[in-house]
């Protein structure tokens, strides 16, 4: 494993949550209503779900923006009712089905559904969400193939879908411009590791591709322009081959002697 000045990922992904749901307030959190088609995938999603549900939680059926875990911002097509911006669950003992439809928050910036028991695989709808920014799957049970399904996030600073049991490779991912954390640790992912990852991006700071069954090399091109913004480089327990590129190495000895 190579990690370059070690900066623990909790820490990274609770300051990005912070951060936002400090620029959250003053957005009319408060208000008792919410857009009813947002009401309609909420109430989908909990009807979805069975043991550990939030549903007695989400007993009122018009304020959807005061219920457990949702945050609701003005909406850009400047409409009087709310729109749900945030959906944080993490830890709820949810069990069930991510449902498609919450594809259709397409205010949604940040999605929290970590350490829960949810099953199945990452509805194709969520690459509909282009404003979502941090999306945390992460300790559950899904499983599938995860590119076709993240392709659309085009907003996205923070992937974290680690700890699940997720197949197949992960070419074609997308453009993420903005990634700074990817984390696809212990899943059972395969194939080479798609060049776009740092290409697509040059802020990347995390990269965990750990304990999965990636193979081949991690070449200079799999790893353009992560050199100048990689913080931690997580590879072990892999089948890869052959040698880390000088590029590596020089972020290590720089970051480690501050040149």
């Amino acid at each position: 494993m190579a990690v370059l000045e070690f900066i623990p990922m909790i820490f990274i992904q609770w300051v990005f949550m912070v951060c936002f749901v400090c620029s959250s307030l003053g957005l009319g959190t408060l208000s008792l209503t919410c857009d009813p088609n947002d009401l309609l995938v909420l109430k989908e999603f909990a009807g979805n779900l069975t043991d550990g549900s939030i549903i007695p939680a989400w007993a009122n059926e018009s304020i959807c923006c005061q219920w457990v875990g949702v945050k609701c911002g003005n909406g850009i097509n400047g409409s009087a009712a709310r729109r749900v911006i945030m959906l944080m669950l993490p830890s709820r003992g949810l069990k069930g089905m991510i449902t498609r439809s919450l594809g259709n928050l397409d205010q949604l910036k940040l999605l929290d559904l970590s350490h829960n028991f949810l099953e199945g695989g990452i509805p194709t709808g969520l690459s509909n969400l282009h404003h979502l920014e941090l999306l945390d799957l992460s300790f559950n049970m899904l499983m599938g193939p995860i590119s076709g399904s993240l392709s659309g996030l085009k907003s996205i600073h923070l992937i974290n879908i680690s700890s699940n049991s997720f197949g197949g490779n992960i070419v074609e991912l997308g453009d993420f411009r903005n990634l700074v954390v990817f984390n696809v640790s212990n899943n059972s992912l395969t194939g080479k590791v798609d060049n776009r990852i740092c290409s697509s991006s040059s802020s990347i700071q995390i990269l965990d591709l750990s304990a999965n069954n990636f193979s081949g090399g991690l070449s200079e091109e799999s790893l353009q322009n992560c050199s100048t913004s990689l913080k931690q480089l997580h590879v072990d327990c892999n089948s890869f081959s052959g040698h880390l590129p000088d590029t590596v190495f020089v972020v290590i000895f720089g970051a480690a002697f501050n040149l």
